[in-house]
């Protein structure tokens, strides 16, 4: 108990006296430095009580600066805006509305690729929940009884590496929810395979066989790696981060539609109307018209 009270700056002081017995815990505040004139990294937490944002900010303040915001809305406007290191939550705030918190998780789940994210789970939060908030995280804890071990799992997932992890690359888009990586080989293989694609995206024969041919590989050992983390076909892949793609050069004014469907590597023009629209919901130009308002 004395040591977990040191470890958040508290102090414990006990009277006695006779028939009035006291118990006293003194906490210090909080002070936000920086560790070896390095910028500390950014913890974003979401919690709506002040007394555990306290808490968790005594315990991360000699390593992390910890910004705290109040609804799962504004988090991820934090996380767009200014991609904390770390995104970590507390579950007992959606404990009767868990469809909200994955409603807006699974919209912004690309967001998660660049910042860890660890849940803070309760028993409150139902099963079916707690494991798919456990696929798509980096780790995680269960309050209250592992809160005292907390510093040591966000150093754990900023700083390192864990087998199982959910890759969700904004360029993929839906698709990018069907990648699972259970090993750091795994991860690193998409994130060539994803940059091998970037860079040949205007290449219309854009296929599994150029891709092997550029990791080095071949073909048949590409799809074998390719399979073992996904049910996707690789070209199902390559046409939904082509789709990804031509939606943000749409957002640039200065290009005509077609400079964007030549970018993306597609010949046929009536293909890629057919392809975006069926995607999207709209026509390249309406999406353009209703995106650049």
């Amino acid at each position: 108990m004395q040591s977990a009270l040191e470890r958040i700056d508290a102090k414990l002081h006990y009277t006695d006296k006779g028939d009035e017995k006291q118990l006293t815990i003194t906490f210090e505040p909080a002070i936000l430095t920086e560790v070896g004139g390095k910028k500390k990294k950014t913890v974003l937490l979401l919690e709506d009580r002040d007394e555990m944002a306290w808490l968790i900010g005594n315990f991360l303040a000699d390593e992390y600066t910890v910004m705290q915001v109040k609804s799962v809305q504004h988090a991820f406007e934090e996380i767009h805006r200014s991609s904390p290191s770390l995104f970590l939550v507390d579950m007992t705030m959606y404990a009767n509305a868990e469809s909200v918190f994955m409603e807006y998780i699974s919209k912004n789940r690309s967001l998660l690729s660049k910042t860890a994210f660890i849940p803070m789970l309760t028993w409150k939060v139902s099963s079916s929940i707690q494991r798919e908030l456990i696929l798509w995280s980096d780790s995680y804890i269960v309050l209250p009884y592992d809160i005292l071990f907390l510093r040591e799992v966000v150093h754990n997932a900023i700083y390192g590496k864990y087998q199982v992890k959910q890759i969700y690359m904004e360029d993929l888009g839906d698709l990018a929810g069907q990648i699972v990586c259970n090993t750091p080989e795994q991860a690193d293989f998409i994130r060539k395979m994803l940059q091998v694609i970037e860079q040949n995206l205007n290449q219309e024969e854009l296929g599994s066989t150029l891709i092997a041919d550029r990791m080095a590989m071949s073909p048949r050992q590409f799809y074998r790696k390719f399979k073992e983390i996904s049910d996707v076909a690789p070209g199902d892949l390559i046409k939904s981060y082509r789709m990804e793609k031509a939606a943000r050069l749409l957002l640039n004014n200065d290009m005509s539609i077609q400079d964007v469907i030549t970018d993306v590597g597609i010949a046929s023009r009536s293909y890629f109307y057919k392809e975006f629209t069926r995607r999207f919901g709209m026509t390249p130009k309406d999406y353009r018209e209703q995106h650049t308002k």
